[in-house]
């Protein structure tokens, strides 16, 4: 304070004499080192909270714009920690594109149901208060294309179990120049590109990624459980211990059974399967004698795994309402097994591998050979075509069988493998090369939200889906499509009793595991033989 008035009087004196000058000029001085002073804390202090909020964003677009090669890793791949199976903090991402249900009568579009409060908040309560059972602490963050207002978010809110914390992006459709889009008129105007609502929990994840241990994102009707999200670290732990037992290499990566090397393990994942509820379980809901792929085996018998008594798929594990605790008005609330329908996939785009423990699982659809690139990453799988004539073959490329799960669960340190080493494009913000136009380009909702990037050559990460083909574990691979609106839109001939799908599987595994047995018992001197 003293020196604050010496400077104040320093300034009030006229400049009439030498004494006078050398004071000024003294008090210049000391001003000239206060204002240095103060303006070198103040950048220190901007470059500080700049690093802070910034520097891991900054960090990470540096990962996003390296390029990677297919298969670049260490001798052993990422190095996990010890603690990454066991993740406590979970960020729940539910991306919403409608807030109601809309019929038109006439020129008019009205509103006939409010589907947040009466679909989606059951949905993601129920499926919350089942993570914190499994031990999870979980936050929730939604992502919707309309404006939710103060009185709506506090009624969500209120919906939510107790230390759930709820952020809301809302108006989150991103616009652009809808290059690539199907409407020839969207060229050359900025508009609101609705698809590309799906790309928006790309941004979430990153902004939170150091929060949480592991993230969930999905769409709004999915009903996610606490099971899926132990199951997926459960088989995702199991795939990490091969491949720290793994080799470098393999005679013949095609093969169904045996080892399997590091690269193949780098690139399997545990698969989810979206089913639904049949409102009735009547013969003709499904496919019919002429439909199915009935010269494939069912067997329900799983006796070679010690159970006694034949084995079905336990609808209450994913789709059991009245034993969750969710109440969705007209669906079944205790489905029974023939009311369990699938859409997505069949056993003419399925296989099965047998893993380094003995045990089985299903391959979905996934990656196949990228032009120019080694294909060095296989895995093996024996086909269902092997085990019975197939009526009808599905395409590699198909749509119809690809089994998108509308979603993807994943922990911090499997994205940061993913966004390093693994996938070809980022899966993280900012989209560059090879993605076009920050990802706005051409890419649709299954790209995005159904898990297609992670699974997929182009742009993607080429991903193999596992389905465990144990019988206390299939189940846990299903997830319950709430909106059970697909059976109406999706033609007879593909809805599939998800129970004949299993017993399909188990019978294709029976197969596999003769010609396993021969091929030991007389090996062909073309090692090709054995896998084609």
């Amino acid at each position: 304070m003293k020196e604050k008035q010496e400077i104040q009087e320093e300034t009030s004196l006229p400049i009439s004499s030498d004494a006078d000058h050398h004071g000024s000029a003294s008090h210049q001085s000391n001003a000239s080192c206060v204002v240095k002073c103060v303006l070198f804390i103040l950048v220190s202090v901007m470059v500080v909270l700049f690093v802070v909020r910034y520097g891991e964003e900054y960090i990470l677009s540096g990962l996003a714009d390296t390029s990677f090669e297919v298969g670049v890793v260490g001798s052993k791949g990422y190095e996990y920690e010890d603690t990454d199976n066991q993740p406590t903090s979970l960020l729940y991402i539910v991306t919403s594109s409608a807030e109601f249900n809309n019929v038109r009568r006439g020129n008019m579009k009205h509103h006939s149901k409010d589907r947040l409060m009466d679909l989606v908040v059951p949905v993601i309560k129920t499926s919350i208060t089942s993570m914190q059972k499994a031990g999870f602490k979980v936050d929730l963050y939604m992502i919707v294309s309309y404006n939710m207002t103060n009185e709506r978010r506090a009624a969500v809110l209120q919906h939510l179990p107790e230390e759930v914390s709820l952020e809301v992006w809302s108006d989150a459709v991103p616009i652009d120049y809808d290059i690539g889009g199907r409407k020839s008129d969207t060229l050359h105007k900025v508009q609101a590109i609705p698809r590309s609502l799906a790309r928006q929990h790309r941004f979430v994840v990153k902004d939170k990624l150091w929060d949480y241990d592991m993230f969930a994102a999905f769409e709004d009707d999915m009903l996610v459980l606490g099971d899926h999200v132990k199951h997926h670290l459960y088989v995702s732990e199991k795939l990490q211990k091969f491949r720290k037992e793994a080799p470098e290499d393999i005679d013949d990566i095609r093969l169904w059974f045996g080892d399997l090397k590091i690269k193949q393990l780098q690139r399997m994942r545990p698969g989810f399967i979206r089913v639904e509820v049949l409102m009735n379980d009547e013969p003709n809901v499904t496919q019919d004698e002429t439909e199915m792929e009935n010269n494939i085996p069912f067997e329900y018998n799983f006796s070679d795994l010690g159970y006694k008594e034949n084995q079905h798929v336990d609808p209450s594990i994913c789709c059991n309402e009245k034993q969750l605790g969710l109440n969705i008005t007209k669906m079944p609330r205790e489905p029974s097994v023939s009311q369990l329908m699938l859409w997505e996939t069949g056993i003419g785009a399925l296989g099965v591998r047998e893993l380094p423990d003995g045990s089985w699982v299903a391959l979905l659809p996934g990656p196949r050979a990228f032009p120019g690139e080694p294909f060095d990453y296989e895995v093996g799988k024996f086909d269902s075509g092997r085990a019975g004539k197939l009526n009808n073959r599905p395409t590699k490329s198909s749509p119809k069988f690809m089994a998108q799960s509308a979603g993807w669960l994943a922990t911090r340190n499997e994205l940061l493998e993913m966004q390093t080493q693994i996938c070809r494009a980022s899966i993280l913000p900012p989209f560059g090369e090879p993605h076009k136009r920050d990802g706005l380009y051409m890419n649709n909702v299954e790209f995005w939200s159904g898990g297609l990037q992670f699974w997929c050559q182009r742009d993607g990460c080429s991903f193999f889906r596992v389905i465990q083909l144990d019988p206390k574990n299939f189940s846990k691979h299903l997830m319950y499509h709430t909106s059970n609106n697909k059976q109406i839109a999706i033609s007879k001939e593909r809805r599939v009793l998800v129970d004949n799908l299993f017993a399909q599987l188990n019978g294709v595994r029976k197969v596999a595991i003769q010609q396993k047995n021969r091929i030991k018992e007389h090996p062909p001197l073309n090692k090709v033989n054995m896998s084609s």
